[in-house]
């Protein structure tokens, strides 16, 4: 069940600090890898400036918060429904309309507590707040990738290779900027999950890179893409859920020290079903694209 709209604006506020608390406590590491804070002091100095970044920030959490509710509930329609049918594409337009506006606001935040972490961050020292950043920038990242990546690979139908756009290029360069980041701030601060986070967005990477410049093996690549950059968009969704809400509705100690499952079990449960859910179209509809090429040869080619 998912809550009404003025419940979430209500909640949004309050979620901001489940939010930063989540990250913060999910890392044993995170929460001793410096004792000196920050002075508490905003870097804006003119009130008009300290106002607009608050409305800002207060904003994008609002919209990010109703937008990530929005996705959740249907989530399962596009899922469900038949293939090609008008409810398929409406629903599914509607949920990578919400959750590219929540992977946009996610990287808005992200910035402003980088900008003034004394004013948005003031408990957290200097290597969390940019752990923490990095991390919600890269989540945002892989999120908006996976959405292109579905949008991308449905208008590549009936080619024999995919052209990718400027934005697809764009967003690729921007994952693979903020993975590595990732990569390197966990190795640095011994931050397990940047660590992992930001190896698996490489491999991901690595898979929509080989996807947007090689010939197609099958004429029916376009409909494998989408459906495994679409698992990846409901796999974030459902994380974000279990995060913000299984803290916020079942207690903030919930797993107690193994409160990091929460970040991996999503992956762990959704990503093998999506990969059967692949292999089960491919099973069905196809064989290499060579092999049919060579069946539709006339015979005399062959003598």
């Amino acid at each position: 069940m998912t809550l009404p709209v003025w419940e979430v604006a209500g909640a949004a506020c309050s979620l901001q600090g489940d939010f930063v608390r989540a990250l913060a406590s999910d890392s044993t590491t995170r929460r001793t890898i410096a004792t000196a804070h920050r002075p508490n002091r905003s870097p804006c100095g003119c009130f008009a400036h300290r106002w607009v970044m608050d409305t800002l920030y207060r904003t994008s959490l609002f919209i990010h918060v109703s937008c990530g509710a929005l996705g959740l509930a249907v989530m399962l329609v596009p899922l469900l429904a038949r293939k090609g049918a008008r409810v398929h594409r409406r629903f599914g337009w509607l949920f990578v309309s919400a959750m590219s506006v929540v992977a946009l606001t996610g990287v808005v935040m992200a910035l402003s507590w980088l900008i003034a972490p004394a004013r948005f961050r003031p408990d957290a020292a200097a290597p969390e707040v940019l752990l923490d950043a990095t991390f919600l920038t890269l989540i945002g990242a892989l999120t908006a990738n996976s959405l292109a990546q579905a949008s991308f690979a449905l208008r590549q139908k009936g080619q024999a290779r995919a052209v990718p756009t400027i934005l697809v290029k764009v967003l690729l360069a921007f994952l693979a900027t903020c993975a590595l980041i990732s990569v390197w701030l966990g190795l640095r601060y011994g931050d397990a999950l940047s660590l992992v986070f930001g190896v698996a967005s490489l491999l991901l990477l690595i898979q929509d890179v080989r996807f947007s410049s090689r010939a197609f093996a099958s004429p029916h690549a376009y409909l494998y893409q989408h459906i495994g950059a679409m698992g990846r968009a409901c796999i974030a969704v459902v994380t974000a859920f279990l995060v913000l809400g299984a803290r916020r509705w079942l207690g903030a100690d919930v797993l107690g020290s193994h409160a990091w499952l929460l970040w991996i079990a999503p992956t762990l449960l959704l990503a093998p079903v999506f990969h059967l859910w692949i292999g089960r179209y491919r099973r069905a509809l196809g064989r290499p694209l060579a092999t049919i090429g060579a069946e539709r040869r006339p015979l005399t080619q062959h003598a």
